[in-house]
């Protein structure tokens, strides 16, 4: 294989699997989102709250990290 040929696989597998950490961060906030939203009512809210916004903060660094690679 030559190095653009190569270059040029290695840059689609860059954007699938960017596509992937997207997909799978939206996937799994939504779920996030689906679980506290039956927490509402509970007396820990607060608890709750902050545990959504720690997860969402480690989100948001791992896809800052991802998009360092490209």
């Amino acid at each position: 294989m030559s190095f653009k040929s190569l270059d040029q696989q290695f840059k689609k597998l860059q954007r699938i699997n960017f596509y992937l950490v997207l997909t799978s961060q939206h996937l799994i906030t939504q779920q996030q989102d689906q679980i506290f939203e039956r927490c509402l009512k509970c007396l820990t809210h607060f608890e709750c709250l902050n545990l959504k916004k720690d997860f969402q903060e480690n989100l948001d660094k791992q896809l800052q990290l991802t998009k360092k690679w490209f």
